[in-house]
């Protein structure tokens, strides 16, 4: 009887053990063994300006955004993040208010930017960063391009390299939005340690990553052999169109957004600005 019931079970598939889930850092959200919180500015940077991200909803969803790091590395009350397509009132009370202010500046390469070095050092800023690819960023400013019409258009100038090593940059004279933070808040209050302090997870998250068997990226200024880009985000070649990667690039990004749903879809767009 044993026999039989022992040559009816060996049938049945095997169970394998289920591995044991890793821990997570409950700030950082990343596994412990690759957190990045103790390279973090101890105590957090209080500093001047207030600097708000307004982060594309597909970028909230990758795990080797360097917006957290922006956040954590900043006082409380220094660095907010607007997660959305639409900046409404409802969803964001004060963004009307940051929106007019005077005192409003835009990270956004544009004819009529200015360089960040030329501001006033003395005016405390609110400093507002579009988060996502530059397909995702392109979107959401020029769907809310008549909320920025007055607010002043500034850009970053450096002759630092990003230090963003395993994602790939459209160009050399780009940084993610955690370097383009640090290196605007470094110059406005002349303090390099700033940017120093504000990019060490950085550092630390990409030295993580290439231990673990990630590689470093060129821009694709530099694969292409490109000239630096135009503010429309276009790169060429000396008398040649578009490159094919541009192309690609465009085309792939159209087809993802016909394809998947949006992330906020069913946010309240009674108050949006736009409307």
């Amino acid at each position: 009887m044993d026999d039989e019931m022992f040559d009816s079970l060996k049938h049945l598939p095997e169970v394998q053990e289920q591995k044991p889930k890793r821990k997570v850092c409950d700030r950082c959200k990343r596994p412990t063994s690759v957190c990045w919180c103790s390279f973090l500015p101890d105590p957090r940077l209080e500093t001047k300006s207030t600097v708000y991200v307004w982060q594309h909803p597909y970028e909230q969803k990758r795990p080797l955004s360097t917006t957290p790091m922006l956040k954590e590395g900043l006082g409380p009350s220094k660095c907010h993040i607007w997660i959305g397509r639409h900046l409404s009132e409802g969803k964001f009370p004060k963004v009307r208010e940051i929106l007019e202010s005077p005192n409003t500046i835009l990270l956004w390469p544009s004819p009529d930017s200015i360089d960040v070095s030329e501001l006033d050092k003395d005016v405390p800023y609110n400093i507002i960063l579009i988060d996502g690819t530059w397909f995702q960023a392109r979107s959401l400013y020029k769907s809310h391009e008549d909320c920025f019409r007055n607010i002043r258009k500034v850009q970053v100038s450096s002759d630092k390299l990003s230090k963003y090593l395993i994602r790939t940059q459209p160009s050399d004279n780009c940084f993610s939005t955690l370097e383009t933070g640090a290196l605007t808040l470094s110059i406005l209050q002349n303090e390099p340690k700033i940017y120093e302090e504000l990019t060490r997870p950085l550092d630390a998250l990409c030295q993580f990553q290439i231990d673990h068997g990630a590689t470093k990226h060129d821009s694709k200024q530099s694969q292409e052999n490109l000239y630096e880009l135009p503010y429309e985000g276009y790169g060429r070649r000396k008398g040649s169109g578009k490159p094919k990667w541009l192309r690609l690039l465009k085309e792939t990004a159209s087809l993802k957004l016909k394809d998947q749903p949006d992330a906020d879809e069913n946010e309240d767009k009674s108050d949006d600005l736009t409307n």
